[in-house]
């Protein structure tokens, strides 16, 4: 699995480029940036953050290391988070309302938000889709 962190739209966007002629699935992970201590300013990030990190170590295992995947995190500060226009909650194929969201890239409906990222069920079940 390609795992990248960015921290704004374009890089995203570049992120999203640079694995989608070798990766079958491009899965993004919106989340409240960090600070300097490496914590992030949602609680919510902070408590389903162990629980995604888990899921994915476990999806790796599974799928010998899956090659074809991407991960891509975009960190978003709070300031930018709580514009109502900012670009991840404009942009038409992403349509973010809350942190933290995880959906497959192009797909509106394949996604889990908030307090379900907590539910390794839930992110199991999403992943393997």
């Amino acid at each position: 699995m390609k795992r990248i962190t960015v921290n704004s739209s374009d890089e995203m966007i570049k992120a999203i480029e640079s694995v989608s002629s070798t990766c079958d699935k491009i899965w993004l992970l919106f989340t409240g940036s960090k600070d300097a201590t490496g914590q992030s300013w949602c609680p919510d990030c902070v408590t389903a953050h162990p629980v995604i990190e888990s899921c994915l170590s476990e999806y790796e295992k599974a799928h010998d290391g899956a090659e074809k995947v991407a991960f891509i995190t975009v960190e978003i500060d709070r300031a930018d988070h709580k514009n109502l226009n900012n670009y991840y909650r404009t942009n038409k194929d992403i349509q973010l309302k809350c942190v933290p969201t995880l959906m497959l890239h192009g797909q509106l409906n394949m996604r889990l938000a908030e307090d379900n990222l907590t539910d390794p069920d839930l992110i199991d079940e999403l992943l393997t889709l």
